[in-house]
C-alpha cells in the first residue's frame, strides 16, 4: 500500500492555530486541493485529536481509520466499513489495510512523526501557507523536521495562488 501524507502548514511550521483550527487560515485554493485529493482515494488515517476536531461522518465507500489508545471511548461512533477506531502502530496499520492500493495520512503531529520515522510514508503534498501563526499545533511533534525526511527538493512545486500559497509534492520512496 502506498501512504500518502497530506498537510497544509503555516511558514512557521504549525498545522492548526491556537484553537485548533485549520479553516481560519489555510487558502480556498488547499481546501480544494484537498477536496481532490479525498475524492481521489477511500482509505484514510488520522489521529483521534485530528477526528474530534473535524466534523467526520461515516461515508459509504470512504473508510476513515482513526488511530487512538482508546477505541472504546468511540465505540458509539463505528460504523464498520467507513469509521473504525483502533490502536495500530504505522507498521501494523500498513499490514491490516495492505488490500487498499493507497491510504492518506491526514494527521495530527504524533501520527505524521510515526509514520515518518517508521519510513512508512511514499509521497508528501505540503501546503505551505503565507501565515505565521506564532503558536499552534506544530505538524510534527518530535525533534525533527520535515526536511529531514524528504531527502532533498520537491519533485514539483505548484503555485496555488497570488498570496504566495504553494503546493509541494515529494516522493520518499517507489
Amino acid at each position: 500500500m502506498k501512504i500518502i501524507l497530506v498537510a497544509a502548514v503555516s511558514q512557521d511550521g504549525f498545522i492548526a492555530d491556537k484553537n485548533g483550527s485549520i479553516k481560519t487560515w489555510s487558502s480556498k485554493e488547499d481546501q480544494e486541493h484537498f477536496a481532490e485529493m479525498k475524492r481521489r482515494h477511500s482509505l484514510y488515517v488520522m489521529g483521534s485529536t485530528t477526528y474530534e476536531s473535524a466534523d467526520i461522518k461515516p461515508e459509504p465507500g470512504v473508510l476513515r481509520v482513526i488511530l487512538t489508545r482508546n477505541p472504546n471511548k468511540y465505540k458509539d461512533s463505528e460504523v464498520k466499513n467507513q469509521l473504525e477506531f483502533k490502536t495500530l502502530t504505522a507498521e501494523q496499520f500498513a499490514e491490516q489495510y495492505k488490500s487498499h492500493d493507497t491510504s492518506l495520512l491526514l494527521g495530527g503531529s504524533h501520527v505524521y512523526n510515526e509514520f515518518l520515522e517508521l519510513g512508512c510514508v511514499d509521497e508528501v503534498y505540503l501546503t505551505i501557507e503565507p501565515v505565521e501563526l506564532g503558536n499552534g499545533t506544530p505538524l510534527l511533534s518530535g525533534e525533527q523536521t520535515i526536511q529531514e525526511f524528504m531527502h532533498g527538493k520537491p519533485v514539483s512545486t505548484t503555485n496555488l495562488n497570488d498570496a504566495g500559497t504553494i503546493l509541494e509534492h515529494y516522493i520518499l520512496k517507489n
